[in-house]
């Protein structure tokens, strides 16, 4: 019990030492995107053997449900194991099949206490980046925020503080037809437009394949 609770500790105080980026006012859209990506990272260094996880990590923590399939796999909502399964008290069971429960136990409650560090460190993070105003909705009178999982966060932001209105929209579009220099390379333009192409997909801004192949192909002409 007390390696987990260690392990635990060790998670939380990693994360806690990678701040998220400060936001002093109203969270934007892009900053919002930001604070995504920083948990997003987090989550994919995050260690942990469970079925979905693969080479994701935590990863299926921060993304959206969506976007989190194209990893090809899914998601199932971690929860806390037993100390013990109580299939080796069964008097039939062989001294291989109890090591083999043993040993299972002991990764799953390593993957739990991974989840848990890695939970209350980024959403602490999530509150150290904002101002209190744009979180404090959440609070409960019992647990205060200790309920509240990372992606609720971010959810939050969307639901009630990050609201697009038309101008935005625009701006975000003109961002993303911004354009190429020869600065950088085009298979890497064609990668960019493709990722913020996702970004805008995440706030119902809508590009489609074909007017992002038109961008595409129109802009060694206009070099």
């Amino acid at each position: 019990m007390a390696e987990y609770v260690a392990l635990k500790t060790r998670i939380y105080k990693t994360i806690r030492s990678k701040l998220f980026i400060s936001i002093p006012t109203k969270p934007t859209s892009s900053q919002k995107e930001l604070l995504v990506e920083e948990a997003e990272q987090i989550g994919l260094d995050m260690s942990v053997s469970y079925p979905w996880a693969k080479d994701f990590g935590l990863l299926a923590k921060i993304s959206v449900t969506a976007k989190y399939l194209y990893t090809g796999h899914n998601y199932v909502a971690p929860t806390q194991p037993p100390d013990m399964d109580p299939d080796m008290l069964i008097p039939s069971k062989t001294q291989i099949q109890i090591k083999i429960m043993q040993s299972a136990t002991i990764v799953a409650n390593r993957n739990y206490a991974v989840v848990s560090g890695f939970r209350r460190g980024v959403c602490d993070n999530f509150c150290d980046a904002l101002q209190p105003r744009y979180y404090e909705q959440m609070y409960e009178d019992i647990f205060k925020y200790k309920c509240v999982l990372p992606r609720r966060y971010i959810e939050h932001l969307e639901l009630k503080w990050v609201i697009l209105d038309e101008m935005q929209i625009e701006k975000m579009i003109g961002n993303y037809k911004r354009g190429w220099s020869l600065e950088e390379h085009f298979t890497t333009f064609a990668k960019r437009l493709s990722r913020e192409q996702k970004k805008l997909k995440n706030d119902k801004i809508i590009i489609s394949d074909a007017d992002k192949k038109q961008h595409l192909m129109i802009q060694p002409q206009s070099l």
